[in-house]
């Protein structure tokens, strides 16, 4: 009776490894971290996350990019994200916005209203009047909407955030953004970004 009592209890540790492993195996191949058990999706990476992007630019540059922060903006309620990282030594932005579906984007340039050939009373016309463009680098860019909004630097909504104010742009094709921002009451910048496509990211780490 003794050995048989010794039989079943070794007979439910086997089974109960087995299961575990099975179960590790199957995690493993639906693409889930088994570090930390979250789906390898660009909307999980964190700080110390590891991607790489293809076909990016007019160069249609692949290269890698490590994950430095996770900021957060938010508007009315509606949250989004923006990674920034590193691609060697020039800083990535990647903005991720889940609305009806998943919008990503990627900054290309960051540059000054000069730069653009525009002053901060053109954005605020353009702004006041909802409607208006801006010829940049061969482009048009047709004004589609403005805001006020606030960012969490790292995600840390306890100190309140920053304030700024937003104005975005698009081409016709929709195949490039640009974005007016003011911080306080005369820091104007501007980005020139593209959609990025999920077939162009590849998740190596998390975080």
């Amino acid at each position: 009776m003794f050995f048989l009592i010794l039989f079943v209890i070794a007979a439910a540790v086997l089974f109960y490894f087995y299961r575990r492993n099975r179960d590790g195996a199957e995690s493993s191949r639906s693409g889930v971290s088994g570090n930390e058990n979250r789906p390898l999706t660009i909307q999980n990476v964190r700080s110390g996350g590891v991607i790489q992007l293809e076909g990016v630019g007019e160069g249609l540059e692949d290269f890698d990019v490590v994950v430095k922060s996770r900021h957060l903006y938010e508007e009315d309620g509606f949250v989004w994200y923006e990674l920034e990282g590193e691609k060697g030594i020039d800083p990535v932005w990647i903005e991720i916005e889940e609305d009806d579906e998943l919008e990503l984007s990627i900054c290309l340039n960051k540059l000054k209203l000069s730069e653009i050939g525009v002053t901060g009373s053109d954005i605020n016309e353009i702004g006041d009047q909802g409607k208006g463009f801006i010829d940049f680098d061969g482009m048009k860019f047709i004004f589609e909407e403005s805001g006020k909004a606030r960012f969490f630097r790292n995600g840390d909504r306890s100190s309140g955030g920053e304030k700024f104010r937003y104005w975005d742009f698009e081409t016709k094709d929709g195949m490039r953004y640009l974005s007016v921002e003011r911080w306080g009451a005369e820091e104007y910048v501007a980005y020139i970004s593209e959609p990025l496509r999920l077939g162009q990211i590849k998740i190596f780490s998390l975080s």
